[in-house]
């Protein structure tokens, strides 16, 4: 039997797409096994974008219409059950590695992220989606600094401006009641713009979500900054040698000193042979 050549292979094999690279990607990502169809990992990604986090964070701080209230829960709880599933999926194919564990701590997170909306205690769910989306966002970025960052920045701008208008609504006193309003105190807490004049927070929920706010800034700008310091050393550290230039080196010195011994051997030999010519000569007639 003659087996088909590599160039028949390839002829009758179609080049993959830049659609079906993407889609490969993406299933490789969320840890889905190929049969896993299209549909699901679309919503698998879904659950992992800020839909989820802010459907989530609305639900927990928010006021909403009965149809939009409706609407929400059918969201989260669609993509609730795509967590999951996925979850479920991973557990049982999954090999226990570092990526293995961040991706289900995060996940995990967020599958509790909504229970604490049914015990009225809003701010654990805050806690809950913060840590599923750093965890995620830690291993989707890939040690990319700068992406971590700005995602990392962008979205808890996002989640805090809708805590923070939540709770701050409850006092009439208070100046951070509006989106506008409550979204500029978080970006001037979150990128340390101390220049601006944003008001200040009246209740204690209010208060802790500063806390958090301050202290995510404080982690993406330590994360930007030690990157940023780590490109720099590399970039003016001179360039590693290999180890088998470091051997071949080596083996080049040790070959100058055998033949630098073996000349000094010559070198020696020949002294001598020169003054056993001269002791041997007769001596000259007077």
């Amino acid at each position: 039997m003659v087996e088909p050549s590599s160039e028949a292979v390839s002829r009758d094999t179609p080049p993959m797409t830049s659609e079906a690279n993407l889609w490969s990607r993406m299933r490789s990502e969320t840890g889905l096994p190929p049969r896993v169809p299209r549909w699901f990992v679309a919503m698998r990604w879904a659950s992992k974008s800020l839909l989820y986090g802010v459907a989530v964070a609305w639900l927990a701080f928010l006021p909403a219409t009965r149809g939009l209230e409706v609407f929400l829960w059918c969201l989260v709880g669609l993509l609730w059950l795509t967590i999951m599933v996925s979850t479920i999926i991973g557990w049982t194919r999954a090999t226990p590695s570092a990526v293995n564990r961040s991706r289900r701590v995060s996940d995990l997170a967020m599958l509790l992220a909504p229970i604490p909306i049914f015990f009225d205690v809003p701010l654990i769910t805050l806690a809950l989606l913060v840590v599923g989306y750093v965890m995620q966002l830690s291993r989707i970025s890939g040690g990319q600094v700068f992406i971590f960052a700005l995602f990392g920045s962008a979205g808890a701008l996002v989640l805090a401006t809708i805590a923070l208008v939540g709770v701050e609504s409850a006092d009439p006193n208070s100046q951070l009641s509006s989106p506008e309003a409550a979204m500029e105190y978080v970006a001037a807490n979150l990128f340390r713009i101390s220049a601006l004049d944003v008001g200040k927070t009246v209740t204690p929920d209010g208060q802790l979500i500063t806390a958090v706010v301050q202290v995510l800034g404080g982690l993406f700008f330590g994360v930007l900054f030690g990157g940023l310091l780590a490109w720099l050393v590399r970039e003016q550290k001179p360039a590693p040698v290999s180890a088998d230039l470091v051997d071949r080196m080596d083996q080049i010195l040790k070959h100058h000193d055998h033949i630098l011994r073996r000349l000094e051997t010559l070198e020696g030999s020949r002294r001598h042979d020169n003054t056993g010519e001269v002791g041997d000569q007769p001596p000259s007639g007077g």
